[in-house]
């Protein structure tokens, strides 16, 4: 009895759902007219108290602002500076007198003390390797000394006192020319190992080409003329009277702070330096820290 009631429920409510979606298709059908009398008719705005067309307001014309001349200071019209551009002040410590340079007048590493930077440079190596004589069972390396003009011919384990170093290894090696372009070229190139005494450091030199340190020198010069002098950073000097002395020394881009010791003064005046004429020479890369056995490994040529 219960299953045909449950049975009986189920398709009026089917009929139900069918007779509404059939009612609902004829109503729809009957509405397409109606629908498409409103679409075809004009639809326009109407605005109260308004018979013409709205006009929209033309842009206002915006002027850039002009800025007017600074107005001359209390020291007068040749004090002129800008927002990032201070005039220098220099205080001369022996007259007690103070000096303003306009930016317009800086020259671009002009000093306001008595010398002047030609050049920042890298130092050479202390020994230079340029060559080696013998067979090549018994090489004899040939190196030189800056500013020394005698050459030594010596053969590895001889202790150069003078530098604390000793030389401790050599050998000849045919090395690629890395810039042939018809083909493989080698040429013959030494190699001697240096062991330093103090630092307990190894280097290899290359006779192709000088050895530079790692410590740039400063090349000064008194503005009036006279001698050179290559210094490093923390070396102190005198010219015409003054005292000076190198605070840092760096290489790229080139300059130098010098330290000017004025008597009466606590600190001394820190001055920055740039070079006025040449660039910096070329510097030629050399196996610094190379490890032993670490040359190229052609074939020994014998040196004759």
């Amino acid at each position: 009895m219960m299953a045909r009631i449950k049975q009986s429920g189920e398709k009026l409510l089917l009929v139900a759902v069918v007779g509404l979606n059939v009612a609902s298709w004829i109503w729809s059908s009957q509405q397409q007219g109606v629908i498409r009398r409103i679409r075809s008719q004009p639809v326009a705005i109407r605005f109260s108290g308004a018979n013409s067309p709205i006009v929209p307001p033309a842009p206002s014309a915006q002027e850039s602002p002009v800025w007017p001349e600074p107005p001359a200071q209390s020291a007068g019209r040749g004090w002129v500076y800008e927002l990032f551009t201070p005039p220098v002040i220099y205080y001369d410590g022996r007259d007690r007198t103070y000096t303003v340079t306009a930016p317009a007048n800086l020259t671009e590493g002009q000093p306001s003390l008595g010398i002047q930077l030609l050049a920042v440079k890298p130092e050479l190596y202390p020994l230079q390797l340029v060559g080696y004589v013998g067979p090549a069972h018994d090489y004899r390396a040939t190196f030189v000394r800056p500013q020394h003009p005698e050459a030594s011919l010596v053969r590895p384990g001889y202790y150069f006192a003078e530098l604390g170093l000793t030389f401790t290894h050599f050998e000849v090696k045919k090395v690629l020319v890395p810039t042939s372009e018809s083909g493989p070229v080698y040429e013959a190139a030494a190699f001697a190992l240096l062991t330093e005494d103090r630092t307990g450091r190894e280097v290899w030199l290359d006779s192709r080409g000088p050895h530079y340190t790692d410590t740039p020198l400063a090349v000064l010069q008194p503005l009036a003329g006279g001698a050179r002098h290559e210094l490093r950073a923390g070396d102190s000097f005198s010219i015409a009277g003054e005292s000076y002395r190198i605070e840092a020394v760096q290489l790229t881009p080139p300059e130098v702070r010098v330290g000017r010791q004025i008597i009466g003064l606590p600190e001394a005046e820190i001055h920055l330096l740039r070079p006025i004429n040449s660039p910096l020479p070329p510097i030629r890369t050399q196996a610094d820290k190379m490890p032993r056995g670490a040359a190229p490994a052609i074939p020994d040529i014998a040196a004759r």
